[in-house]
């Protein structure tokens, strides 16, 4: 292969060779080790684990979590999903269930295990209505993720290796000096 090109290797598909949850997928996301790929399904409310070849870059269906399905909540249309630096977690942003989603990952074989919800409304949690994308601090220490609907930026502190996360900030638009952040879509977090 030459240098800066990529190669076509091969794909999975949804409903072929026991592949299912990829209807809508919309999200991908790798582990550190590079072992898993993670993709979230719109349309099924899905989150699809699968094997990772290192060498060949092949991937094997390992699992799929579905919404409502054996106590796996706020899956509901999700949209997007990271996984932590230390590859003890996975994240998924839903935007109906205007939530945040978190699984614990085996570090072993990537297999994942719902632990928690945070979701708009419950518990003291806000700034998730119409929660649209996800990302994590470089460290692990933060997870940020938008909404759209109440245009903000909601922040929670991580404390790994425990499951939990605290609500520690919601930036908005039109508040305390926040402008022009109508309908947020994505953000990322400085290496910093």
């Amino acid at each position: 292969a030459l240098a800066g090109l990529a190669t076509f290797i091969g794909m999975v598909q949804d409903n072929e060779g026991g592949v299912d949850g990829l209807d809508g997928v919309v999200a991908l996301a790798i582990s550190p080790d590079g072992d898993n790929l993670y993709a979230v399904g719109s349309e099924e409310n899905t989150l699809t684990v699968f094997d990772r070849n290192q060498v060949s870059g092949m991937l094997e269906i390992l699992e799929v979590h579905q919404d409502g399905v054996g106590g796996v909540l706020g899956l509901n249309t999700p949209v997007a999903v990271v996984v932590s630096p230390d590859g003890l977690h996975v994240f998924v942003a839903s935007n109906l269930d205007d939530s945040l989603a978190v699984f614990r990952r085996d570090l072993a074989t990537g297999s994942l295990e719902f632990v928690n919800l945070y979701q708009d409304g419950v518990g003291g949690i806000f700034g998730l209505n119409g929660a649209n994308d996800v990302t994590i601090a470089e460290d692990g220490s933060l997870v940020f993720v938008t909404g759209d609907v109440d245009d903000t930026v909601a922040v929670f502190r991580r404390f790994a290796p425990s499951d939990d996360l605290v609500l520690v900030d919601v930036e908005q638009n039109g508040y305390d000096g926040v402008q022009y952040m109508h309908s947020p879509t994505s953000v990322a977090a400085s290496p910093d």
